[in-house]
């Protein structure tokens, strides 16, 4: 049996019902659409979080990007709707990561979901919420494990996947966040009813702001009709074109990949709620529109609605106002001849009353529509602190773990809100305890960063590594390739102008760009604190006051690929090369390291062409992956005890409701290290959270490691951790420094 879907958005903002809902796209097959995709039909549903703004154009071309890249893919559905949201993860996460330093970032909750026949195939990222209900049942699929925090926050896009038998009558909700209102009485007894009354019965419990997307199955053809709730207005009919042309699997075209550019001449990703229509399908199977009417209102398909001009408004406003103010112009003009003792002696000219009569309207129109406008914050700031506080209260009395978390972020979230509009010391109190709670229970210690150079760097630099000793900081600029070195002082750190590492010409040697640093122990022979590599296996040791001394390594048997990470324990240099999907061992005596290459691996090589760092303690080699998940190796020299690999490494999270894995949800780590004793640890920083997550030898979360005040905007690009246990975090150009409990 083939069924139609109506599918009705719902948009309530500030208590004003607006006809349609920004994200929303809905597709049929176009001619051209691969064999297996013939029979699909795409619903888009794209909501937005965060500071940033995504201007109208931008919306539609991602969410035409979108359908033309699906219909264009083979493979099954689970599949290509996976492929399609990482694309998306990576044009949002490109975005922040750009103008991370503009705190201008946005994040999005997608839902995709794709009819063939009679089921229906979801996929779900981000905290959207969904609702099936058949019959008297109703399945709430929500799970912020598993779909994540939303796109554009992490290298990697969690999806939750869920099917849905069709059947006459089954209804679907979406909604990006359960309006506070919402109870268990409002989804009973829906099944059967018609969409108008269920509009106006979710809308009335919504209170002032609702985003939803309700889908309601039907018998018919396979047809889509999205809908809209406005006043009257005339009947479309649209033609649903079959796809005529399918291409034959033998010679299926390259599949659309979703290449959509968000920049702007702003740094921002922009989302203007009140701006962005509904985006009308226009592939060539287009979806039919249909009108439905019911009592009091009706449901009609329609296009995108233009924006009006605000001109004629204004316009409109001083004319109505204009009689008034005539009246009380001319009643003050005849009170202050009345007061004043000629006509002559004060006369208003006529230029100066036409002034005044365009003036004042404009001001007062000004003038009211900030009083308005503040009553609106006013009532915002009310309404969100109101849902905080009350969520905090349930939290404080909740007894299942997983859904205490979800309730304390859902609490932040309503604070974060309130505090857009208004900042108060309720408000603050109240954000210090939901924080409180939450750093308990994601054992999150804060510490007190502060800048830890005197002076600014400049702002060409871009840190992309430190190594910290007990007197040193030295720094990697990614830009320039060279090392920075800064020195403590009675003062803090001071950075040392005459320190001399980077690229040049060293004798016979010349060093290109240095990829990656080292430190080295005080006894070295050279005395050298600091190696750097380049990209052709030149060692360059530098030391303070001394000129750097260059080394060239003997190249593996299969030469250099592209190195990419360094690290020394005792007294051995390893080196990390993707490209040939290697980690060599330069056995040293300290600082020497004169022998040739070393294959760490034995039987059993894991793939490397992702890893992005690694970390040495012992025999124990550890690599991170661009993921976020982790290859653990175990060295051996015996024959019969050959190199083994754990791929991908467990991380033990003890967390309440959470479990070992080989990620954790709600982080994604770009560079790893290893401390040394008294206390050796395994550190991993998450540059999106901007966070130092610690880990014991093996691998168990101890705690993680976040600033207690906010930092400047941007994302952490590296860090450190000293041997007298203070941590260095910077954010491009700017270094801050703490100590460690």
């Amino acid at each position: 049996m083939t069924f139609d879907l109506n599918i009705l958005p719902l948009f309530r903002q500030d208590g004003q019902d607006r006809p349609e809902l920004p994200g929303v796209h809905v597709a049929m097959p176009p001619r051209r659409a691969t064999r297996v995709r013939s029979q699909d039909r795409l619903i888009i549903f794209m909501h937005f979080e965060g500071k940033g703004v995504v201007l109208r154009d931008q919306l539609n071309q991602l969410l035409k990007s979108i359908e033309k890249s699906y219909y264009s893919r083979t493979g099954t559905i689970t599949s290509t709707l996976q492929a399609i949201t990482e694309e998306i993860n990576d044009i949002l996460l490109n975005q922040n990561l750009k103008y991370g330093s503009s705190g201008q970032q946005a994040h999005a909750y997608l839902t995709l979901a794709v009819m063939r026949r009679d089921m229906l195939y979801i996929a779900q990222s981000g905290l959207m919420h969904g609702f099936l209900i058949s019959g008297e049942k109703v399945d709430h699929f929500y799970d912020a494990n598993i779909a994540g925090r939303g796109l554009g926050l992490s290298r990697t896009a969690s999806v939750q996947f869920s099917q849905a038998p069709l059947a006459k009558g089954t209804l679907l909700i979406y909604l990006p966040n359960l309006p506070q209102g919402w109870n268990k009485g409002t989804l009973e007894n829906v099944h059967g009813q018609q969409l108008g009354v269920l509009r106006r019965r979710f809308l009335s419990d919504a209170g002032s702001d609702l985003k939803a997307l309700i889908i309601e199955t039907i018998p018919g053809e396979g047809d889509l009709y999205l809908l809209s709730a406005e006043a009257k207005s005339a009947r479309h009919t649209a033609e649903t074109h079959p796809p005529e042309e399918i291409l034959e699997d033998s010679s299926e075209p390259t599949p659309e990949t979703i290449e959509v550019n968000i920049e702007s001449s702003q740094p921002t990703v922009a989302f203007s709620e009140e701006t962005v229509p509904i985006p009308v399908a226009e592939s060539q199977g287009k979806p039919k529109e249909r009108f439905v009417s019911n009592e009091d209102q009706e449901l009609v398909s329609k296009p995108a609605r233009e924006i009006p001009d605000i001109g004629p408004i204004l316009k409109n406003a001083i004319k109505k106002t204009g009689g008034w103010f005539g009246t009380a112009l001319r009643s003050a003009r005849t009170f202050f001849l009345r007061m004043l003792p000629d006509e002559e002696e004060f006369k208003i000219s006529s230029s100066m009353m036409a002034f005044i009569a365009v003036i004042i309207p404009v001001v007062v129109v000004a003038a009211t529509a900030l009083i308005y406008a503040r009553i609106g914050l006013n009532r915002q700031y009310a309404r969100y602190y109101q849902q905080a506080n009350q969520a905090m209260i349930v939290a404080k009395s909740e007894g299942d773990q997983s859904s205490l978390h979800l309730t304390l972020n859902t609490a932040l979230a309503d604070i974060t809100r309130a505090e857009e509009y208004q900042v108060t010391d309720e408000s603050q109190a109240l954000r210090e305890e939901i924080q409180t709670f939450l750093d308990t229970f994601d054992y999150v210690n804060r510490l007190d960063f502060q800048p830890a150079i005197a002076g600014n760097l400049s702002s060409s630099i871009k840190i992309k590594r430190m190594e910290a000793t007990g007197r040193d900081l030295y720094m990697l600029d990614s830009n320039s390739g060279s090392v920075m070195r800064a020195w403590l002082t009675g003062t803090g750190y001071e950075m040392d102008p005459t320190f001399s590492c980077g690229p040049g010409q060293y004798g016979p040697y010349i060093v290109s760009e240095i990829i990656d640093i080292a430190t080295l122990p005080r006894d070295s022979e050279k005395q050298a604190s600091i190696i750097g590599l380049d990209g052709n296996g030149n060692l360059i040791y530098c030391e303070p006051d001394e000129a750097p001394y260059v080394v060239p390594l003997a190249p593996p048997h299969s030469n250099w690929g592209q190195p990419t990470a360094i690290t020394i324990e005792d007294g051995n240099l390893y080196i990390l090369d993707p490209i040939t999907n290697a980690v060599w061992i330069y056995f040293g005596n300290k600082d020497q390291f004169i022998g040739s290459a070393n294959f760490f691996f034995t039987e059993e090589v894991p793939n490397l062409q992702s890893a992005i760092d690694m970390t040495v303690s012992q025999d124990d080699l550890l690599i991170l992956h661009a993921d976020g998940h982790t290859t653990l190796c175990t060295y051996s020299i015996l024959e019969e005890a050959p190199t083994e690999c754990e791929d991908p490494a467990l991380l033990k999270d003890e967390r309440p409701g959470r479990e070992n894995a080989a990620t954790l949800p709600d982080a994604r780590f770009f560079q790893l290290s290893r401390t040394q004793p008294p206390e050796p640890s395994i550190y991993f920083l998450d540059p999106i959270t901007r966070s130092v997550y610690q880990f014991s030898l093996k691998l168990s979360l101890i705690q993680q490691l976040r600033s207690e005040t906010d930092l400047p905007a941007g994302v952490v690009t590296a860090y450190a951790i000293s041997p007298t246990r203070s941590i260095f975090i910077a954010l491009d150009n700017q270094v801050l420094i703490a100590f460690l409990p």
